[in-house]
């Protein structure tokens, strides 16, 4: 949730300079599109005209409707909330941000764009798709950095394609990156639940008596054993201890006397009150 929470104030942050300072960005944006031309070739251009169908409203509005039904139908009702959510506030940021800025795009676009130039809508919508899906179908490990950076790959990817077709400023993607990647990150920090390290539990079993009293010779009891519910070595040599706690509890029991193999006294009493003792 801090995480979101710091890309937000980043994104309300470049926004705000360039609504009331543009000549701040001004330089760096102008530099970033002499580039993006210096380096135009047919083929690149190609490849970003297809990411601009591919991350354009029509196509990531049928995407993000095949990702609800999946979340529901597989009921990860929490993690479809989460989705809703972050792709609810990022649709809803697009209209009054760019109202507010009421930027103009820069001159010689190669593709058919509509109104202003900040944020951008493909890199917004793409960075919380992404980041989004990331977090809520991988859990706390490897498997999960590996789905933020190809998350981070594809968002960058899609604002390139955006400053190399003309159609926005670098500033303008920036922001929209920022302001996808804080929306799924702080919908995710507050919605998602906290995934603990799961722990082996552990049970004490008592210790055994003998059922005819302490063995022979007064040995104490053998000490209580610990289970431990693990597929380790541990566990392994626990239960081998147990067995042979018990092992030596049975021959004790076997070499205590019988009651009926006790020695009886006879004999008979004398005058100063002592038995003769006779077997």
């Amino acid at each position: 949730m801090l995480v979101g929470l710091a890309c937000l104030a980043l994104a309300i942050a470049l926004i705000a300079v360039v609504a009331l300072t543009p000549s701040w960005v001004r330089p760096a944006d102008h530099q970033w599109l002499r580039w993006m031309l210096d380096v135009r070739v047919p083929p690149v251009v190609f490849t970003a005209k297809v990411l601009n169908v591919v991350a354009g409203g029509t196509v990531m509005w049928v995407v993000r409707a095949a990702i609800a039904a999946a979340l529901a139908i597989w009921r990860r009702w929490r993690a479809l909330a989460v989705f809703a959510l972050a792709e609810l506030c990022a649709e809803l940021c697009i209209g009054p941000v760019k109202a507010l800025v009421d930027r103009p795009r820069p001159a010689g676009s190669l593709v058919a764009v509509t109104g202003q130039s900040m944020p951008s809508g493909h890199a917004l919508i793409a960075a919380v798709t992404a980041v989004a899906l990331a977090l809520i179908l991988t859990r706390p490990s490897r498997s999960r950095r590996l789905a933020i950076a190809a998350a981070v790959a594809w968002s960058i990817l899609v604002a390139l394609s955006r400053t190399y077709l003309s159609a926005h400023w670098l500033t303008d993607v920036l922001a929209s990156l920022l302001l996808g990647t804080g929306w799924a990150a702080l919908w995710f920090g507050v919605l998602a639940p906290t995934q603990r390290t799961p722990y082996p539990r552990t049970t004490v079993s008592p210790a055994r008596e003998p059922r005819y009293g302490r063995p022979p010779g007064g040995q104490p009891s053998p000490p209580a054993i610990i289970k431990t519910r693990s597929s380790g070595g541990r566990g392994a040599a626990l239960r081998r201890r147990e067995r042979r706690c018990r092992a030596r509890l049975g021959h004790a029991k076997l070499a205590a006397p019988a009651a009926s193999e006790r020695p009886i006294l006879t004999g008979t009493v004398s005058s100063h009150g002592r038995m003769a003792r006779t077997p």
